[in-house]
């Protein structure tokens, strides 16, 4: 697996705040439930834009030699154009099954996710938390009790906003949500082959189910465990992906799916009772209400 997580120059304590937690699922074997193949089997790159004049990476790559800069200005409406110029390198300097692009404030449950792509199609795979659009073949392949639409945004001022000269169409195929979402190599290699030929759609994620849609066998494979919103309370033991963390919030989220993965409760190694657990559950349910209501997005 070759992981990307997206950042920017200015980024630094999101990228610390990863290193001292998810990252150590690969970087510290006293804590890590990994094998040491399994440790082995990734490598996880910070993707970063060119630098701004006065901007300088070179102490923190000297360090930790995981920055990756490619020749795009960072920006969001750039986000697609910088995924594919990685995708070409990774092509350039690793031999991968998998690719996954992820973003700098996302948490990423290593542990799952290995176990969870290990099972999964080897070929023409498109995996994550899947805006299906109506698309009655993603519906029925994963089951899904109710769809999940979203539209091109036509205000300017709108931070996903699309133009029409991009995408003229009312509607967008299906498509993953870009705070963490893998693809087979194989589908790598055909966006790296025929790039010169992809028009920029400025959203990263929509652009990708744009570029993959029209291929002919692709499993579009839709994960619930995978949040790109927050739920209440935010830590969930089955969650491989948690969007929209905090740098302060990484470290007690590790902390909490270590202590899931070995089966132990963090609040009894604090002294406290089954009854933090309870009262989380209360906030869970009310939670899943208001998104049954659809007050608060799920």
């Amino acid at each position: 697996l070759v992981l990307m997580v997206d950042s920017a120059v200015a980024y630094t304590r999101r990228r610390q705040a990863i290193r001292k937690s998810w990252l150590r699922y690969l970087t510290d074997p006293s804590v890590s439930p990994l094998t040491e193949a399994q440790r082995n089997s990734v490598a996880v790159y910070f993707v970063l834009g060119e630098p701004k004049e006065g901007q300088d990476t070179t102490e923190e790559q000297n360090t930790y030699k995981d920055i990756v800069h490619v020749p795009v200005l960072d920006s969001y409406a750039t986000l697609g154009q910088k995924t594919l110029a990685f995708m070409r390198w990774a092509t350039e300097k690793h031999k991968f099954l998998y690719f996954m692009h992820a973003d700098d404030d996302s948490f990423i449950r290593l542990d799952y996710l290995i176990d969870t792509l290990n099972g999964l199609p080897r070929d023409k795979l498109y995996w994550g938390y899947i805006w299906d659009n109506n698309d009655k073949a993603v519906l029925e392949a994963n089951k899904m009790e109710k769809s999940r639409v979203t539209r091109p945004l036509r205000d300017p001022t709108a931070k996903s906003y699309m133009p029409y000269e991009h995408y003229y169409m009312d509607s967008y195929p299906p498509f993953a949500s870009g705070c963490g979402f893998a693809l087979s190599s194989d589908l790598i290699h055909w966006l790296v082959t025929n790039m010169h030929m992809l028009r920029d759609f400025r959203l990263i994620d929509v652009a990708f189910g744009i570029y993959l849609y029209p291929l002919q066998g692709l499993h579009i494979i839709n994960d619930d465990r995978v949040r790109p919103y927050k739920p209440m309370p935010t830590f969930q033991k089955d969650t491989i992906i948690q969007h929209y963390l905090s740098p302060e919030e990484f470290a007690p989220f590790f902390h909490k799916a270590i202590a899931s993965a070995s089966n132990s409760d963090t609040s009894s190694s604090s002294g406290s009772s089954n009854a933090d657990a309870e009262a989380d559950q209360r906030v869970h349910s009310f939670y899943l209400q208001l998104a049954a209501m659809g007050l608060l997005q799920k």
